[in-house]
């Protein structure tokens, strides 16, 4: 069996991977259960077939998670980035808003405690512009830099 160091931190492709991997699994229980089973007090009734625009729920939240993925993966791949910690800030924002997201929408389904509800979505409208702004800022003023505008 190999080591595991377990006090390194994941690296950005993992984090990368994680937050795209979380926009999936979003999507995909939104286009087979719809945006019902994101509320605790309706009922997962949908097994025959999805729901009438399930897939219009699945395709937008598909394209958000696409663009942060995309935009999260210019800052390391082309090296236009301000700094390496900006990356990794913005990874890890972006990384945390999903599984935010995850907890306040389908968490809470099965756990009733409206204090966790309420920290997983304020965490959530946190880091999630955070992530975007971070991320924006860094790759447009990388590529300034990179091609000496700045």
């Amino acid at each position: 069996m190999l080591p595991v160091d377990i006090r390194q931190s994941p690296s950005n492709a993992w984090l990368l991977g994680a937050t795209f991997g979380g926009y999936l699994v979003l999507a995909f229980l939104l286009r087979f259960w719809g945006s019902g089973f994101l509320f605790p007090a309706s009922d997962i009734g949908f097994i025959d077939k999805p729901p009438a625009g399930a897939h219009w729920d699945a395709i937008v939240v598909l394209s958000i998670g696409s663009f942060i993925t995309v935009l999260n993966a210019l800052q390391g791949v082309s090296r236009i980035e301000i700094s390496r910690q900006w990356t990794r800030i913005a990874l890890w924002t972006s990384c945390l808003a999903i599984v935010f997201l995850g907890v306040a929408a389908f968490g809470t389904r099965w756990i009733d405690s409206f204090l966790l509800h309420a920290a997983a979505v304020i965490v959530f409208y946190v880091c999630f512009p955070l992530c975007l702004a971070l991320a924006v800022v860094n790759v447009a003023v990388g590529s300034f830099r990179k091609r000496e505008l700045i």
